[in-house]
C-alpha cells in the first residue's frame, strides 16, 4: 500500500496531466473571467478571488499571499503580476484557513516577479501552485 505522500504525488501528477489536457482545449469553449482588483497595499490571507479565472494584480510594495478563498476541486486560477513589485506565495501558511492554503511544490515561498504569471489548481483542499513563468 502506498504511503500518503506517494498517493498525493500520484494524484497531483494525474491532476497535472488532466489540467494540461484541459488547458489545451479550454479556448474552444470558455472565455476567461478577468479582473484587475484594487492595488494590494498589505499582505493577504484568505484573499477573495470571486468568480474570476484570471487576476491581473499589482502591489504598492513587495507583498505576500498566504491563501485564496473560493476553491473547489478542479478550479484553475491564473495570476499576472504587474506594477513593478513582486508578489510572493507562501507555502502552506497557517495565516490562512486550512481550505484556502497554497502548496508551492518547493515547500518554500515562491515569488511571482513583475511581468510574470502563475497558475494554481485547487485540489484536495489546497491550492497547488503549478508554475510561474
Amino acid at each position: 500500500m502506498p504511503s500518503i505522500d506517494e498517493e498525493i504525488i500520484r494524484r497531483l501528477s494525474a491532476l497535472e496531466k488532466e489540467v494540461q489536457r484541459l488547458e489545451n482545449t479550454r479556448h474552444l469553449f470558455e472565455i476567461l473571467n478577468v479582473n484587475q482588483p484594487a492595488l494590494l497595499t498589505a499582505d493577504q490571507n484568505d484573499y477573495v478571488i470571486g468568480d474570476y479565472d484570471l487576476l491581473i494584480m499589482e502591489a504598492d510594495a513587495p507583498r505576500t499571499i498566504t491563501g485564496f478563498a473560493g476553491g473547489v476541486d478542479g478550479r484553475v486560477l491564473y495570476i499576472i503580476v504587474g506594477g513593478g513589485n513582486t508578489i510572493s506565495i507562501e507555502h502552506d501558511s497557517v495565516s490562512s484557513v486550512a481550505g484556502n492554503r497554497i502548496i508551492t511544490m518547493t515547500g518554500a515561498t515562491v515569488d511571482i516577479p513583475d511581468l510574470s504569471s502563475a497558475q494554481f489548481v485547487y485540489f484536495l483542499s489546497y491550492w497547488i501552485l503549478m508554475f510561474v513563468s
